[in-house]
């Protein structure tokens, strides 16, 4: 904002003198000044600040307010067709396309359940249509007419016609009205929701547009009185109330996703994989069993270190000892993915403004990505991103104590994590950006890797993560070095293998929501990096290029911090950056809302989906009388007995030192309790270990039934197992 005492309002104030270096580049502000120039992740803070000042510049097609009384003594010659005349041209052009825009979108408003197929099938009738056309013509018509009477108008009172355009500009957006009464309806897209990532490609085009000449040329009557109401805000508030807002949209978000994450636990839609998993890992933590899961690899529990290690789990343990349970590590993970909107904040409102800063940090929270990995079970990728952003904002602002401790955290929460870290910090090197600290990171990011994976990880047995990129395989080779053969010796083949459907509407998922902005600057590419190795590159594995996972979580927090990065760098680079990344900000949060309104949670649809699961935002009393019956059996069971669970029954009795998964045969893995639902019997090998206890080798007994829920007993009781081969249809 300027104002009177600024030297840039004074025409004959003299023009600071650029800088030296400013003035080898050739480099000027619009008002004189050295502009700064351009550099990677090292350019410099924007401190606060608003990127559209108001007034803005006059146009350069614009009458000078002194001269109003000319249109009307030229008439139609000189000025009229110099200036006047072409503005006149574009407001009736404004003027119809704004009109038929309103008269659309009115009309699709009031669309009955049998008109949504108009977007998806272009089924309207003849007569209808017609209707349409017919209020689409009239109302540009009256539009025209009302524009045409406000530049007589205009010029009656001897003012510029040009006026008249500008304040048309600012009802630009009402164009890009027509399309949003679909976005906004899920039901228009059911089943083909591709078609809408499609469509969104062409909304960013458009929005980003309107949004930037609405700013350009949009009349100073809005912009002063945005100014003056801002003036009048207390300035407590006006300084600190955009990190208030977000501070309570990050607890909001932790109080939202804690809730429904329980009334899914409590509906049985967690499962043994992987809550039960981490549940475990961490209840026999407490007792000085680290990196032991007796979940899946029975009585070979330290074979879990042949899948992940997890050091960064033990960051938790503090808080869950509390209350050892899963429920837990369910309300640890929301607040912590909720906390990581503020330092994700505090570091971009350093590059922008804070109002940009606000809807780059909102929007990761209305992610939907971020949703659908926060409802699938307790993952550890899904909780990395507080402790990454917080690690760059703490390089940001040179805090090296919170640097160190995130870092750590971030490194060390699980074995593929550190990969991102360790990429993360060479950029900082590389780029001059805070290098000491960005080589420190990237060594121990390096150093973390290598350590899991070649001391703590070796001779512990294979996985199965390897076949995730068997597409990569070279003949008669298989495992993570010979995906490295591959993307070594054959990068176009690697090439080939990411044009498919599923990986490009993933990366429509990933991007489009944030109007493109990190790949809008080459320097950024390089933090995708840790996205493309775990999800991109794999082949034939859905999971992994799919929104609803955790895997997506290797995108999210460097595609948010790049944001503000690249909107800083479009701000810094013009005349007219300033306003461009205003419009970048404003189709970014148009976008955000078409998307989490479509695809996130918040809305509270049977839609919403987590991995494999879809999200109930109900407890029924259905789902009341289901859980309190298997809760009924769970307290059968001693608190020291080791139990074998079904997959949505385990979670609820994984908070012992021994329960395995039934559906998989590791060692003896059949514990002395076995609890389990019968809608579960045909998971792997559920059926098969069910038949060796109840009729090979009858070693267990039916303790009690409750609706679903069977509990079976070793040494029990066994003349109901005939009644219970039968239930289970077991042959």
């Amino acid at each position: 904002m300027t104002h009177e005492s600024d030297p840039r309002t004074t025409p004959d104030a003299p023009k600071p003198e650029p800088s030296a270096e400013a003035s080898e580049a050739g480099i000027e502000s619009p008002h004189g000044a050295a502009a700064p120039t351009e550099s990677s992740m090292a350019a410099a803070p924007i401190e606060g600040g608003a990127l559209v000042d108001a007034p803005s510049p006059r146009s350069k097609h614009e009458a000078d307010p002194n001269r109003r009384g000319e249109f009307a003594r030229l008439g139609m010659s000189g000025q009229f067709f110099g200036g006047a005349f072409p503005s006149f041209l574009r407001s009736m052009a404004l003027a119809a396309g704004l009109g038929a825009a309103l008269a659309a979108t009115l009309y699709f408003l009031k669309l009955d359940e049998a008109g949504r197929g108009f977007v998806m099938r272009n089924a309207m009738d003849k007569a209808a249509r017609m209707k349409l056309i017919k209020l689409m013509v009239g109302s540009s018509g009256a539009a025209i007419a009302a524009t045409a009477v406000a530049m007589l108008l205009a010029a009656w009172r001897k003012r510029s016609v040009v006026s008249v355009e500008r304040w048309l500009w600012w009802f630009a957006p009402i164009g890009l009205l027509p399309p949003l009464p679909f976005c906004f309806d899920y039901r228009s897209w059911t089943g083909r929701s591709d078609h809408l990532l499609y469509a969104s490609v062409f909304l960013l085009l458009g929005a980003e547009v309107v949004f930037f000449r609405m700013l350009l040329h949009g009349s100073d009557g809005p912009k002063r009185a945005a100014a003056w109401l801002g003036e009048r805000i207390p300035r407590l508030l006006r300084r600190h109330g955009w990190l208030v807002a977000v501070v309570i949209a990050s607890i909001a978000y932790g109080a939202f996703f804690s809730h429904f994450s329980l009334i899914a636990h409590r509906s049985l839609k967690t499962h043994n994989f992987d809550l039960s998993i981490n549940n475990n890992l961490l209840y026999n933590a407490l007792y000085g069993k680290f990196f032991e899961s007796p979940v899946i690899f029975g009585d070979n529990p330290k074979n879990y270190l042949a899948i992940h290690v997890k050091l960064g789990q033990y960051l938790l343990l503090p808080i869950y000892a509390i209350r050892p349970s899963p429920e837990t590590l369910l309300v640890l993970q929301s607040y912590l993915v909720g906390l990581t909107g503020i330092p994700l904040f505090l570091f971009a409102r350093r590059r922008v403004p804070q109002w940009l800063a606000a809807i780059v940090a909102i929007g990761f929270l209305c992610f939907p990505a971020v949703h659908g990995a926060n409802f699938f079970e307790m993952k550890y990728p899904t909780i990395a991103p507080v402790f990454i952003v917080a690690t760059v904002w703490a390089a940001e602002t040179r805090r090296w104590v919170w640097f160190t401790l995130s870092a750590v955290a971030a490194v060390l929460i699980r074995d593929d994590t550190c990969v991102g870290m360790a990429i993360l910090g060479t950029c900082f090197a590389l780029s001059g950006y805070r290098p000491k600290a960005g080589f420190s990171l990237a060594a121990f990011g390096l150093f973390a890797f290598v350590f899991t994976r070649g001391v703590l990880m070796k001779d512990k047995g294979e996985w199965w993560f390897p076949s995730m990129y068997d597409g990569l395989f070279p003949p008669g080779e298989k495992g993570f070095g010979s995906v490295f053969k591959t993307l070594m010796t054959n990068p176009l083949y690697v090439i080939v293998t990411l044009i498919e459907r599923q990986k490009l509407e993933f990366t429509l998922h990933m991007f489009l929501p944030l109007a493109f902005l990190p790949a809008r600057r080459a320097y950024l590419w390089a933090i995708f990096i840790p996205g493309m190795m775990f999800t991109l590159l794999t082949t034939g594995y859905k999971p992994t290029v799919s929104p609803l996972f955790h895997y997506s979580m290797h995108w999210s927090p460097y595609l948010f911090l790049a944001a503000p990065i690249a909107l800083g760098a479009i701000a810094r680079e013009s005349v007219k950056g300033k306003l461009r990344a205003s419009a970048a900000g404003l189709t970014m949060a148009l976008l955000m809302a078409v998307f989490t309104y479509n695809f996130g949670a918040f809305w509270m649809r049977n839609t919403t989906r987590g991995g494999y699961t879809r999200i109930d935002f109900e407890f029924t009393a259905k789902d009341q009388k289901r859980y309190a019956q298997l809760m009924e059996l769970v307290k059968m069971i001693p608190a020291d007995a080791t139990v074998s669970a079904s997959e949505s029954v385990g979670p609820h009795v994984s908070t012992r030192r021994e329960m395995y998964a039934i559906r998989m045969k590791w060692g003896k893995q059949m514990g002395e309790y076995v609890l389990v639902s019968d809608r579960e019997l045909n998971l792997e090998r559920t059926t098969e270990r069910l038949k060796e206890i109840l009729k090979v080798k009858k070693s267990h007994g039916l303790v009690a039934t409750r609706g679903e829920f069977v509990l079976m007993k070793r040494g029990a009781d066994t003349s109901h197992n005939a009644e219970l081969i039968r239930r289970f249809k077991i042959r």
